[in-house]
């Protein structure tokens, strides 16, 4: 006997569970929150790839942290003053051109001075550019021929991007 009522406890305990599973078996959801939920989901992810790809487009300083730039070299430096007075020469010549005269300053240019040139102007020998950064010192004058005096500055800068 003890078999038979082992056996009915253990067919009243399936019976409860299956009752009990039926009742708590919720609805499928009905078809507008489906839909909602799908819509919501792609709105989010879709705004999700929009974030992270304006992030890594724009590297903002504040997640990639800051990079500070090498100090450019003693070479870089001086191809860097020559071309800036290779201009500032080209800006002289073409303001001469215009209004034949010197111009007063090299504030009277339209590129205004460039950084760390100044001039002079001698009565026998024209114009004089000086340029000056750190231990550099350059000099140009009129009569020189300002293509030599840019040598390969161009191709120097251009390796340094």
């Amino acid at each position: 006997m003890e078999q038979h009522e082992q056996d009915a406890e253990r067919t009243e305990a399936l019976r409860n569970l299956l009752a009990n599973s039926n009742n708590s078996a919720t609805p499928p959801p009905s078809g507008g929150t489906s839909r909602q939920r799908q819509r919501t989901l792609v709105l989010t992810v879709l705004l999700g790839w929009t974030i992270i790809g304006w992030i890594w487009s724009t590297r903002p300083g504040m997640i990639f942290g800051t990079t500070a730039e090498e100090p450019a070299s003693a070479e870089v430096r001086e191809a860097s003053l020559r071309y800036a007075m290779y201009l500032q020469a080209a800006d002289i010549a073409a303001f001469e051109a215009d209004s034949n005269r010197l111009p007063g300053s090299l504030t009277e240019l339209e590129s205004g001075p460039a950084e760390g040139v100044s001039w002079a102007v001698n009565a026998d020998d024209g114009w004089m550019l000086t340029g000056q950064d750190g231990e550099i010192h350059l000099q140009l004058a009129e009569r020189a021929n300002a293509d030599s005096f840019l040598g390969n500055s161009l191709t120097i800068l251009q390796r340094q991007r």
